[in-house]
């Protein structure tokens, strides 16, 4: 935990769970936030497509499901994958 305060708690992540839980439900500034931690995921880790992004998330975030999402779904992660990365690159 950083900080605790009636109300309010901040707790770290590791960067891939940030991306997950934004990618999750992806509105708003999710999409520059997530662009901004892969950037420093990228630094660290190496990643260059989405095929990377997407199994790191798979495996290292497992509990979320995203390999058991309908082709559907799984389709629109993928593109919400491919925006993420496009943005980054303007980093």
């Amino acid at each position: 935990m950083l900080f605790s305060q009636r109300g309010l708690a901040l707790v770290a992540v590791p960067w891939y769970w940030g991306v997950a839980l934004k990618v999750a439900r992806y509105s708003k500034n999710d999409p520059d936030d997530c662009a901004a931690i892969l950037h420093f995921a990228r630094l660290q880790r190496g990643m260059h497509a989405v095929a990377d992004l997407e199994r790191w998330l798979f495996t290292r975030c497992w509990p979320m499901q995203f390999d058991k999402y309908p082709r559907d779904r799984r389709v629109q992660l993928q593109a919400i994958l491919l925006d993420i990365i496009r943005r980054e690159s303007w980093f």
